[in-house]
């Protein structure tokens, strides 16, 4: 190979993903799970278009649903890097309530 062939493997390796999107009851939001700071963490794009990110945690976010009544999403959260997922409530604004506190447990996502 010379240098003419050679790759720049960085464009490859630094490509942001997303996944488990979901919509909100109402369909003006969409909510998914990205790493696009390097850590999984809830985004939500408006209906005008606009996305920003929701979590800011030092744990990976595995999955976000919306409620099927309001604005509030479940989250499940690897806390320890253990894949024992914890689920919180999360609100559109950012604010986290954990529902499980048991380390030992896989809840299900």
């Amino acid at each position: 190979m010379t240098d003419k062939d050679a790759v720049d493997i960085m464009g490859y390796v630094s490509v942001p993903r997303a996944h488990t999107p979901s919509w909100s009851h109402n369909g003006a939001y969409l909510a998914y799970v990205a790493d696009s700071d390097g850590l999984d963490q809830v985004w939500v794009i408006s209906d005008t278009g606009e996305a920003r990110q929701v979590t800011n945690l030092n744990e990976r976010v595995e999955q976000v649903v919306w409620s099927p009544v309001d604005l509030q999403m479940i989250i499940s959260i690897d806390v320890g890097g253990n894949e024992h997922f914890q689920l919180s409530l999360l609100g559109l604004n950012g604010e986290l309530r954990p529902v499980t506190n048991a380390s030992h447990v896989i809840h299900c996502r």
